[in-house]
């Protein structure tokens, strides 16, 4: 799934803070397993794994780190905000951008397509995982129950009930 969903942003325990960051150009770094961090909540085996801190110029590079997290099945996600767009009806190319916004792995938007490429294109050639592609369906099913229940008020109003 997306990077949002499988990552947890925690504190670096004071007495472990890093002094010491190489020059990655990845916005996070593979922290050594041997470093122990506040991780509470996790389970034994979960600490010191998938550890990543921010690169040195990110104002929490000596004070957070991100965990990647296992993916979890039962798990879906839940928007705050605007309706995500519709994959069957309205603008392709939005739905396409939104869809590689939330899981295609980018730093800033001029990594997410190449200029001379539609959004459409761009969706089409990414290779986007089986949960991905299972959690795209899901966005669906909102609008898919919105519809038949228009159907059904447009039926019963038919019928004057």
């Amino acid at each position: 799934m997306t990077l949002l969903q499988r990552s947890d942003k925690s504190t670096i325990a004071s007495h472990k803070k890093k002094k010491n960051v190489s020059k990655d150009e990845n916005v996070f770094q593979n922290q050594s397993e041997k470093e122990k961090f506040s991780d509470a909540g996790m389970s034994e085996d979960e600490t010191h794994q998938n550890h990543y801190s921010f690169l040195p110029a990110h104002p929490q590079s000596e004070t957070h780190q991100v965990r990647m997290k296992s993916d979890d099945p039962y798990l879906v996600p839940d928007f705050v905000g605007g309706a995500l767009p519709r994959s069957d009806h309205g603008d392709r190319e939005y739905y396409c951008a939104t869809m590689l916004t939330l899981f295609k792995p980018w730093r800033n938007g001029k990594e997410m397509r190449f200029e001379q490429n539609s959004w459409g294109k761009t969706f089409v050639n990414h290779k986007f995982t089986p949960r991905q592609i299972e959690i795209m369906n899901y966005f669906n099913v909102r609008y898919e129950c919105l519809d038949v229940q228009d159907e059904y008020s447009a039926q019963c109003k038919q019928k004057g009930d």
